[in-house]
Order: structure tokens, then C-alpha cells, then sequence
């Protein structure tokens, strides 16, 4: 009986591959020395005090054990962060880790750990201090021609909190959005924007988010017919005007035309200010307490007098 011949080559493969186990199953089996990156997670810090510099948040592990409990550990050092009680050594700036050894070996269990690095963790703490400052808009708005900003901009909230250092909050005022840029705008606008985010890491904002509002208007114009008054007149004295009235033009926002009517104007001739070297003219002056018009100008600009007395 002819027996089945056996490739060279697949026989070495595969004593190569069982020598290759049984090497790793023994060095598995064996004690190691290895470094290991372990997330540090901090327990029972002070509630009313707020780190000035950032905790350190990875140790790094120069650990003993066999292969097997190595390579387990650096498999779930990721997903397991280690913890520090820091109430077990407060009140303390300045922690030489050496003194975690005997806790930190008890959390990675069958493994030993020869060294840690860094060697010291620094707990620099101040006071935290809650503080609302006014929100301020960054803005660049750009109106299609005759329209125009009619209020000014609502934001809500209007004023934002923020938590941090005392040393930090005491010097700031406001709170600035990020930049908020319309073009071609004929419409009421409303929206959201972002708040900027703190450039200091111990510095916390509330909320994030703000509202913005504001309503658009655009110029019309308008002509009223107004009666003319002389003041400063003496008593001894009467005066004929030419003409009587005058045409007021001036512009003023869409949104006011149909209230704003000739009782809000008056137009005044004063006498004390007629020329004494014969003319009988006087300057013609608008008085209102209407402050959103422009373009105003009388027609005509003065008013020709004759004096007469009783």
C-alpha cells in the first residue's frame, strides 16, 4: 500500500505555526515589564473652587506582570479610567504621584507598577464665581438702497452666565457673539447665533446660543402744508405775511406716514431777527420733537413781512 506523500512546504508552515504559539503561549506565561497610557479621572474636588491650570489627565505606567495580564490592561486602559480621590490628600498643591501606587495597584489589579509619570500632580485652586454680563452683537448689516435699521437689535437672552477664576470674570464686561454678516437686507430678520467660545479652558458659558431680532423700515416722503407763526412780535405792532403758509418736504420712515401730521410741526418767523436795514424778509425755522426724519427743508425758506401798527 502506497502511503500519501506530504508537501515540504505545507509540513514546515505548519510547524512554523505551532512554534509560534507555543512561543507565545510562554511568553505570555512569562513576567514583563511594559508602559501603559491610563486616563486619570478626579473624584470629590472642591465644589467651590475651580482648577487654574488643567489637571493632568493621563499617568503614564511603567507596570509589571505576566503577558497575559499586560496584554489585558493595555487592551481596557482606554476604557477604564483610573481614579483619585482628592479628598483622601487635600488639602495639598502639589501631589507626588508615588504616593497613588499602593491605590492604583489595587484598581489595575495583576499587574505591579514599578514607576509613574508624571512625578508630581499640581491642584492649583481658586475661588469659582458665577457672573452675568451683557451680551454684545457682532454684526455687519448691509441695507438695499431707502431701507434702513428701524430699532435697535433685540438679543435674548440679553445677558449670559458665566463660571470661572475670580481673577478671570472680575475683568470682563460683556460677552461677544460670533459675527453675524447680512447682505441686500429689505426684510424683518430673526435668527440664531452662536456665543464665542471661551478662549480659557476653566471658563464656562451659558447658554451657547442667543436669539437676535430686529425690524427694517424703508424712507418715503411727505409734504405737509403748514401755517406760519411770528413770535418776538411787540405788542404795538401787527404784521402781514406773504405767503401765510409754507410746504414742509422731508422724509421719513414708510411705517410713520399716516401719523406723523402737520400738529407735530411748526414753523416760526421771529421777528427780532428782521433785518433793520429795510428788508422784509425773515429766515423761516421748523420746531419738532420729530427726530426720525431727514431731507427737510421749507419752501419757501423765508417769508417777506409788512409792519403796521395799531
Amino acid at each position: 500500500m502506497k502511503l500519501p506523500s506530504i508537501n515540504n512546504r505545507s509540513l514546515f508552515l505548519a510547524c512554523l505555526v505551532v512554534s509560534c504559539i507555543v512561543w507565545l503561549l510562554n511568553a505570555l506565561a512569562e513576567e514583563h515589564t511594559t508602559l501603559i497610557e491610563v486616563p486619570l479621572q478626579y473624584n470629590n474636588l472642591p465644589k467651590d473652587k475651580i482648577n487654574t491650570a488643567p489637571l493632568t489627565q493621563q499617568l503614564n505606567l511603567m507596570v509589571k506582570g505576566t503577558g497575559f495580564n499586560l496584554l489585558k490592561q493595555l487592551l481596557s486602559a482606554n476604557q477604564h479610567p483610573l481614579s483619585l480621590n482628592y479628598e483622601r490628600y487635600a488639602p495639598i498643591s502639589l501631589l507626588p504621584t508615588v504616593q497613588l501606587t499602593n491605590s492604583l495597584n489595587q484598581q489595575l489589579k495583576n499587574v505591579q507598577i514599578q514607576n509613574i509619570r508624571p512625578d508630581i500632580l499640581s491642584f492649583q485652586f481658586e475661588e469659582k464665581v458665577t457672573k452675568h454680563v451683557p451680551v454684545q452683537l457682532n454684526s455687519s448689516l448691509n441695507f438695499t438702497n431707502a431701507y434702513f435699521l428701524k430699532d435697535s437689535i433685540g438679543l435674548f437672552p440679553q445677558k449670559v452666565q458665566l463660571i470661572g477664576p475670580i481673577s478671570v470674570l472680575q475683568d470682563i464686561e460683556y460677552w461677544e457673539t460670533d459675527s453675524l454678516v447680512l447682505q441686500d437686507i429689505k426684510a424683518h430678520q430673526n435668527g440664531k447665533i452662536n456665543l464665542k467660545t471661551p478662549k480659557i479652558y476653566n471658563l464656562t458659558i451659558q447658554p451657547k446660543v442667543c436669539n437676535y431680532n430686529f425690524k427694517v423700515d424703508s424712507w418715503t416722503e411727505k409734504e405737509l402744508e403748514l401755517p406760519i407763526k411770528v413770535v418776538n412780535l411787540p405788542d404795538s405792532l401787527n404784521v402781514y405775511l406773504y405767503p401765510k403758509t409754507v410746504q414742509l418736504h422731508f422724509q421719513l420712515p414708510l411705517s410713520a406716514y399716516e401719523t406723523y401730521v402737520a400738529d407735530l410741526f411748526e414753523v416760526v418767523a421771529d421777528y427780532e431777527r428782521l433785518d433793520s436795514t429795510g428788508s422784509r424778509l425773515i429766515p423761516l425755522e421748523l420746531e419738532t420733537d420729530v427726530l426720525d426724519i431727514q431731507r427737510v427743508y421749507l419752501r419757501p425758506e423765508e417769508v417777506e413781512v409788512v409792519v403796521y401798527g395799531y
